[in-house]
């Protein structure tokens, strides 16, 4: 559901209500006075975060990459020496 600001004429309270489309608050929760509450249009900005780019993409999966080979070809060489520990 939507998200809506409203503003009372009566006691200047500021509310942010969720509510459908065809609804509307008339009742100001602080002050309770009816048909003192005014929708007020708030300008929506949206900010995306940038990726840094201080690492390539790939780094660290060609770091990953080499030290598996290497750890491999470790192993390897400790299984041809015949010394196999479970």
């Amino acid at each position: 559901m939507p998200r809506y600001q409203y503003k009372c004429n009566n006691c200047d309270a500021d509310v942010m209500i969720t509510h459908s489309m065809d609804e509307t608050l008339e009742k100001c929760p602080q002050c309770h006075q009816v048909n003192t509450m005014k929708k007020v249009y708030a300008v929506i900005r949206k900010t995306t975060k940038q990726p840094s780019r201080k690492v390539k993409v790939g780094t660290k999966v060609k770091e990953y990459i080499k030290s598996v080979k290497q750890e491999v070809k470790e192993e390897k060489e400790r299984l041809q020496k015949g010394k196999y520990k479970p």
